[in-house]
């Protein structure tokens, strides 16, 4: 089982209770595939980068998932679907392996500049063509 991070920009006048109804279908889609939600977080309404059909604002919502490979599609389908939802993006969240050495500390200090520059004792010639 893979973890996912779900991000869903939702049409701006949508309500609590009709983003709910999205976020209860996104939680039956990774049940019924042997997933679930482990984290929501609503970022509430932003203005968008560019304009999707006549909204300039909508309403941001991520949520965090595990779930099988197979549900992916699933998921995908069900959110191109949803009239509430102006676009989504599914993203597998990559595994980080475990660290298994500190990092050394430097052992060698940059030395200071000895020598400093020497003020220019020539004077530039003008370019002749």
């Amino acid at each position: 089982m893979r973890e996912y991070e779900l991000m869903l920009v939702l049409d701006p006048e949508v309500d609590e209770d009709r983003l709910a109804a999205v976020m209860d279908r996104v939680r039956r889609i990774a049940s019924s595939g042997g997933g679930e939600v482990i984290g929501e977080e609503s970022w509430g309404k932003k203005r968008l980068a560019f304009k999707i059909g006549r909204h300039t604002e909508g309403h941001y919502h991520l949520a965090t998932l595990r779930l099988e490979t197979p549900a992916t599609g699933e998921m995908e389908n069900a959110l191109n679907l949803a009239e509430d939802v102006m676009r989504h993006m599914l993203v597998r969240q990559e595994e980080l392996a475990p660290a298994t050495e500190e990092l050394a500390p430097a052992t060698e200090e940059l030395a200071p500049a000895t020598e400093e520059l020497a003020p220019a004792t020539e004077e530039l010639a003008p370019a002749t063509e």
